[in-house]
């Protein structure tokens, strides 16, 4: 069936409310048992972790096949939703949508429920990658029907979340803080942490961008708790990282300072290596918000040594861009341009455009008042 068809089948028709399409004729080939699909999508999970995605999209296919033949429609379901997930991996948000449809039609068929529930909400995640929103908007309302049909609190959780996201990514806020405050409490009623603090970290979101950055502090804040009782310590170093800007951006350098402590600590101890050099860079920018421009340098420095050699060029242009405007601030005019056109460099080549035009406009002054 093409993936139009198939999408129309998702967002128009309801699991309760179609009878299983017919089946199709089993494709010609050896009958496999359940064993052997199951052990040739463990080997795609296997693969799919080294990194070597075509062999373990071959392991998955060959699974489709089998499990079509053999009408195993559970395991036919898990093999297109496992073919998702890795183009998901690969950046191939339009082959991961086909292969979640494929996942939902199968499980629709068969009159499975929960799988097709999952796959509902998985598609829906895809069209907000993909910036489809009334999309992700339609699938995520089948979705809640269906996950309140099964009593299931966590995935009628999940897709109001992702009612919210569509509303948020949409520019329609207080929708979106209607859609998350229920998910919130259905994710509390389920007693699921990890969902918890994705909610208010959306949430914290949804405040920032309307400019209510304490509202938002308190949401970073409440989502902290919730991460921390998941035991995800990259989680938790995410999120304080985010509340530390927001402490910036508040002009409140002090607090800024010690929370950035706290993740940089998080980071060192646990090997995590984006929040560690965030961590490090935002120490610097509370230390100069302080005043303390010796120890604002030594940060950003470090920040700029450990992004070169760990390949993070986003941040590595970031801690770049402070350090020129810092050295810049303490009259070092030819290290401030060193490390601007560094930074302008890096924004170029990553497709930065507002940061390359500002910084291109920093650089334009530093060089008009050198003549």
């Amino acid at each position: 069936m093409p993936l139009r068809l198939l999408l129309v089948v998702v967002l128009v028709a309801g699991c309760a409310r179609l009878g299983p399409s017919p089946e199709p004729p089993p494709p010609e080939g050896p009958t496999l048992t359940r064993e052997e699909l199951g052990r040739l999508l463990d080997e795609a999970r296997r693969l799919r972790a080294k990194g070597d995605f075509p062999l373990a999209r071959a392991s998955v296919r060959q699974a489709i096949a089998g499990a079509e033949r053999s009408q195993w429609s559970d395991q036919a379901a898990d093999a297109h939703f496992l073919l998702g997930e890795i183009f998901g991996q690969e950046n191939l948000p339009r082959q991961a949508a086909d292969a979640f449809v494929h996942a939902y039609d199968v499980s629709r068929r068969a009159g499975d429920r929960a799988r097709g529930l999952r796959a509902l909400n998985a598609l829906a995640n895809t069209f907000l990658d993909l910036g489809e929103y009334d999309r992700a908007s339609q699938v995520s309302a089948e979705a809640l029907k269906l996950g309140r049909s099964l009593g299931d609190l966590q995935a009628q959780s999940r897709a109001l979340n992702n009612v919210g996201e569509a509303h948020r990514f949409a520019a329609r806020y207080e929708a979106a803080l209607d859609a998350y405050n229920e998910a919130l409490r259905l994710a509390r009623r389920a007693g699921t942490p990890r969902d918890v603090a994705v909610i208010l970290e959306n949430m914290a979101s949804t405040a920032r961008r309307r400019g209510q950055l304490e509202a938002a502090a308190g949401y970073y804040g409440d989502a902290l708790v919730a991460a921390r009782q998941t035991g995800s310590a990259d989680r938790v170093a995410d999120l304080l990282n985010a509340l530390t800007a927001i402490r910036l951006a508040q002009a409140r350098p002090a607090e800024a300072l010690g929370l950035a402590r706290d993740a940089a600590d998080l980071g060192r101890q646990q090997n995590l290596r984006r929040p560690l050099i965030t961590a490090i860079q935002n120490e610097g920018l509370a230390a100069w918000g302080m005043g303390d421009r010796a120890a604002a340098r030594r940060s950003l420095t470090e920040a700029t040594q450990l992004a070169r050699a760990m390949d993070e060029r986003p941040l590595l242009a970031y801690a770049q861009w402070h350090l020129g405007r810092l050295a810049l601030e303490a009259g070092d005019r030819a290290g401030a341009a060193q490390a601007l056109e560094q930074a302008l460099l890096l924004f170029r080549a990553l497709k930065l455009g507002d940061e390359a035009l500002k910084v291109e406009a920093e650089l334009g002054a530093l060089r008009g008042s050198q003549r």
